[in-house]
């Protein structure tokens, strides 16, 4: 930055245009004229800041670092001139006014004479002289008519509103719809145009995050359409305003964001200005660490901002959302500490990432910034996911912060830019042991269940016997949760002429008021074995994995009243024989409510044979008895009965939690009576008609066996 006193302008250089600078000698005077001459010096305008002495010093030094720096190639020229010296009272005046300063106001008079003289020598060597001034020097209008300074100069007045600028400024946080004439100086992080999904040009508002030197945030909205188009060319991302005159409420709406309980609304004539950048952090960031995550649990209106390396990025997973088809990709971020957090992207989003994952072995050490993001909780497991609008990531871009980031990782000592290449890995589906599918419960038998005293986890294997239609297929459910949704009924209509509606809403007993519903399934289903049948209940994901078949599918292939029919293709679950884990609970004791929420599901062959494991006990099936099956079945009026039931017995070990008695084999003893040993589930079923039975036959056999021994008649007494 070039220095000069008085007698360098003898030698000046030659230029089309020049700009001299003639600040008032105030502190917040100084600091914006100097802040604007930086800038013009920036398009290669030889630039010339008029000061005394004393105060060029005082600027100098406090200024360092405050203001964009000037073109070096174009330096600002300083010119700096004596004044007389002037006294300096005591700051502790009574009076609250800083009449201490007075003296050194007054001492700008003598600069009169000093900066005259300056414009007409830069009149004789520039073809245009623009002289900006502090309004408070307005002593230079008066030569703007002087023959001295020549016609090829002209002043501008520049309008400086330091005072009032940190005067009634209402920080963020104390924004309160209480509050008059309320002032706020903020910078503008995001702003978006808000709109139906898939549908742009449908404009519901145009909303902004607003940021305050102190870090508050809070969300502004514009929603008239005429009003939209006014700010949304006033407003840029990343530059500081001084706004007045606006609404001030309640942070509800469509999309509430932020934890703010308010939020502001522009109006018509909401004023909007420009100022000078109040500090460096031009994206407005304020990253959590990642240290928080585990430790504070955050609400459905948080949003954080986060930096990190990429360490993994996963295949494109394809699923099914309510009948939509979408992507889902995950990336996990590491900080300096190695401790990772997971990100969770869908759809264009998840695209963002596949020039990244393609090209990991050229990129090296990948930096990420997600700002204004939320933070979900699903299955237990925190992840951070884009937020519907206001969302914005870097990767690798030129930020300080992302260089400042890298630079803390290579002070760690053996830091390898190699060891940060990306990983790629697909995320496995998860797949159920049988020592968790097993764990902490009981094994029964379905005719076993009611037996138990008290509520417990139980498995039994059971084949589904039928669907048990009277209780419907599907339900509406919260997309959050998934628990049921109930419409809330509006009872007068609004009186209100305003064409934005209310949106639908649905009562949930989870998140409460939702505007967020999908189809799911709820199917109860009639399990059976050969000790009995029970009712089991199975929600969305157990009846897609027996049918194959989604419940936004059937909705949209049958139509929405999904009370008046029942889908052909659920009936696929009837005859499958499956392990079901479901809860025993001391409702259905209590109430004597017996149908059981099922809540693990598994065909899989080396869970079914642990459960079988010392608690069934199954013999071998020969030809033999196969033979015996088939003859039995291809008879007349025969019931035909599986092997496996007719082959399976139960024994009692010591690891069984319960009893079951075990009907012993026929004996011997039962065939010498001559008594029909056979199994009532097996042989003909004769059909006797009693009116034309012959019993002679019988009543005959009955005598011998008494004559026998084999049976014994009791004898009756005669009355006295």
């Amino acid at each position: 930055m070039g220095t000069c006193g008085a007698s360098a302008t003898n030698h000046l250089p030659a230029a089309d245009v020049v700009v001299v600078v003639v600040p008032f000698v105030a502190q917040g005077h100084l600091n914006q004229l100097l802040h604007l001459a930086r800038l013009i010096s920036t398009y290669n305008i030889p630039v010339h800041f008029v000061n005394t002495t004393t105060h060029s010093r005082q600027l100098h030094s406090r200024n360092r670092d405050s203001c964009p720096p000037s073109n070096a190639s174009n330096p600002i020229i300083f010119h700096e001139f004596d004044i007389p010296p002037f006294a300096s009272p005591s700051p502790n005046h009574a009076n609250r006014f800083p009449c201490h300063l007075q003296p050194s106001f007054e001492s700008t008079i003598h600069l009169r004479g000093s900066v005259s003289g300056l414009i007409s020598t830069f009149s004789s060597a520039a073809r245009r002289v623009a002289v900006v001034h502090d309004f408070l020097m307005a002593f230079l209008n008066m030569y703007k008519h002087s023959s001295s300074f020549g016609p090829n100069h002209f002043c501008m007045l520049f309008l400086c509103e330091a005072n009032t600028m940190e005067q009634n400024i209402t920080a963020l946080c104390d924004i309160d719809p209480m509050l008059d004439d309320i002032k706020i100086l903020a910078r503008c992080i995001s702003i978006w145009k808000s709109h139906p999904k898939g549908k742009p040009n449908e404009v519901w508002s145009l909303d902004m995050i607003l940021q305050d030197p102190q870090g508050n945030r809070v969300q502004a909205t514009v929603r008239t359409k005429e009003h939209i188009n006014k700010f949304g060319m006033l407003m840029d991302e990343g530059s500081c305003y001084r706004i007045a005159n606006f609404g001030v409420g309640e942070n509800g709406g469509k999309f509430p964001f932020l934890t703010h309980r308010y939020k502001i609304a522009f109006f018509k004539n909401t004023s909007v200005t420009r100022v000078v950048s109040f500090d460096k952090n031009i994206k407005g960031f304020k990253f959590e660490p990642f240290t928080n995550f585990s430790a504070i649990h955050y609400k459905p209106t948080d949003v954080v901002d986060v930096i990190g390396t990429i360490v993994s990025i996963t295949d494109p997973v394809p699923f099914n959302n309510y009948g939509t088809d979408q992507v889902r990709r995950n990336v996990v971020l590491e900080n300096v500490d190695g401790v990772q957090l997971q990100c969770c992207f869908f759809d264009a989003w998840a695209d963002k990432f596949t020039k990244y994952a393609d090209n990991r072995d050229t990129l090296g050490h990948v930096v990420m910034i997600l700002q204004l993001a939320k933070v979900n909780y699903f299955n237990g497991q925190l992840s951070i996911r884009p937020a519907l609008f206001s969302t914005k990531i870097y990767i690798n871009d030129k930020l300080p912060e992302i260089e400042a980031f890298r630079e803390r990782y290579q002070q760690i000592p053996g830091y390898d830019p190699k060891k940060h290449m990306i990983n790629i890995f697909s995320p496995a589906k998860k797949i159920i042991g049988k020592d968790e599918f097993l764990e902490g419960a009981v094994k029964k038998m379905v005719g076993n269940i009611r037996d138990s005293d008290r509520a417990c986890y139980a498995i039994v294997y059971a084949k589904v016997h039928k669907i048990h239609r009277e209780n419907g297929w599907a339900y509406l459910a919260c997309k959050r949760c998934g628990s049921s949704a109930k419409e809330i009924q509006v009872t007068k209509p609004s009186s209100s002429g305003s064409k934005y509606k209310k949106p639908q809403t649905w009562k949930c007993n989870k998140h409460d008021e939702i505007t967020a519903v999908g189809m799911r399934f709820k199917v109860i289903v009639r399990v059976i074995d050969d000790t009995g049948s029970a009712s089991l209940l199975l929600f969305d994901d157990f009846v897609h994995k027996l049918c194959g078949v989604t419940c936004q599918e059937l909705i949209n292939q049958y139509g929405e009243a999904h009370e008046d029919y029942f889908p052909a293709e659920l009936n696929v679950m009837v005859g499958k024989k499956l392990l079901f884990r479901f809860h025993y609970s001391d409702w259905n004791i209590t109430n004597n409510d017996h149908i059981y929420q099922v809540k693990m599901m598994s065909d899989e062959d080396i869970i079914i044979n642990a459960f079988k494991a010392d608690f069934i006990i199954e013999e071998p099936v020969t030809a033999e008895k196969l033979n015996e099956e088939e003859q039995l079945q291809n008879s007349e009026m025969e019931t035909p009965v599986l092997a496996v039931s007719k082959t399976s017995k139960f024994s009692s070990g010591d690891t069984i939690p319960f009893n079951i008695e075990s009907t012993p084999p026929s004996g011997s003893g039962n065939k010498d009576a001559g008594l029909d040993t056979r199994s009532s589930g097996s042989g003909k079923h004769d059909i006797i008609d009693l009116d034309q039975y012959d019993d002679s036959a019988q009543e005959a056999k009955r005598q011998k066996m008494l004559e026998d021994g084999i049976l014994a008649e009791v004898k009756i007494e005669k009355e006295d």
